[in-house]
């Protein structure tokens, strides 16, 4: 998690309707890594929103940048249809393929890096004082000998959120008139 915006930000609690931005940070190794996608589990409570921006990229079909953190990859753009759509929830998709990291290039721009926002959405989660999230991403990919990987111990992260929410009770009602 990057940033919300309940105050103050950035310290992982929320209410209903706020919006929580997330970074998915893809540390891939110099060379071709194939079929790179990335699967984000969200949980029950939260909904997609939108792509902030992908590898800097604010809008499809996202390419790598030329110059600066991101610049060593290079990939086909990456078309709306290969990323979330608004309102999805549950697990979320993001196709990237191949991906190449120039060997020869800056290794301090070896970070590939995925931010979107997804919002708090009300009527899901049970009426408690305090309810935490736990948004978990997964990385895959297919080695160079063909075999697909998917390391949960390696390639998997998670993000919690703190959900707030008042709890109300019946209201009472008292006849002030009768002395």
């Amino acid at each position: 998690m990057v940033s919300d915006t309940y105050a103050p930000a950035n310290d992982t609690i929320v209410r209903i309707g706020d919006t929580v931005t997330y970074r998915l940070s893809l540390n891939l190794q110099e060379g071709t890594t194939r079929n790179v996608a990335v699967q984000d589990v969200l949980p029950a409570g939260l909904a997609f929103v939108d792509i902030v921006s992908i590898n800097g990229d604010n809008s499809a079909d996202y390419t790598p940048p030329a110059s600066g953190a991101g610049s060593n990859f290079s990939y086909a753009a990456i078309t709306a249809a290969a990323v979330p759509t608004t309102g999805q929830t549950g697990t979320l998709s993001f196709t990237l393929g191949d991906v190449v990291n120039d060997p020869a290039g800056d290794a301090t721009t070896d970070t590939l890096v995925i931010e979107y926002r997804a919002r708090v959405v009300e009527d899901v989660l049970a009426q408690a004082p305090s309810t935490t999230l736990t948004n978990t991403a997964t990385l895959s990919y297919t080695d160079g000998g063909g075999t697909p990987v998917v390391d949960p111990a390696r390639l998997e992260s998670s993000a919690s959120i703190t959900v707030l929410q008042p709890v109300m009770t019946d209201p009472i009602k008292i006849d002030r008139s009768a002395r």
